[in-house]
């Protein structure tokens, strides 16, 4: 880690498309959103929810690479609101949830490519 770096895991600029599911109030939200940034620690994109800090969600991320497919868990650690759009719009950080080995090794491999 560099000493100016709080950050345990090297980021990436990732561009990708993700589907994301979460239980608000009993019900099921589902979304589409595009990623800013990765890591082997979480993710940041840009959601059209409000999601709540310590909330879980599943996330699909979809054509990152071909032929690869990352599935898995976060949780919601920071939401930041993004003005200067027409619509209300959410930064969302996650941290990833318990990462098998096999979802790592492609997530190093998006980070090497950057």
């Amino acid at each position: 880690m560099i000493l100016d770096e709080k950050r345990a895991f090297k980021r990436a600029s990732c561009t990708a498309n993700i589907q994301y599911k979460t239980v608000i109030d009993n019900k099921t939200i589902k979304g589409d959103a595009a990623t800013r940034n990765i890591s082997l620690g979480g993710v940041y994109f840009e959601s059209l929810y409000h999601l709540n800090i310590g909330q879980k969600i599943e996330l699909n991320f979809m054509g990152i690479l071909m032929g690869s497919k990352i599935f898995c868990e976060a949780v919601v650690v920071r939401l930041d609101k993004i003005s200067g759009s027409m619509i209300e719009t959410f930064g969302v950080a996650a941290e990833f949830i318990d990462l098998k080995n096999d979802i790592k090794k492609e997530i190093l491999n998006i980070i090497s490519k950057k």
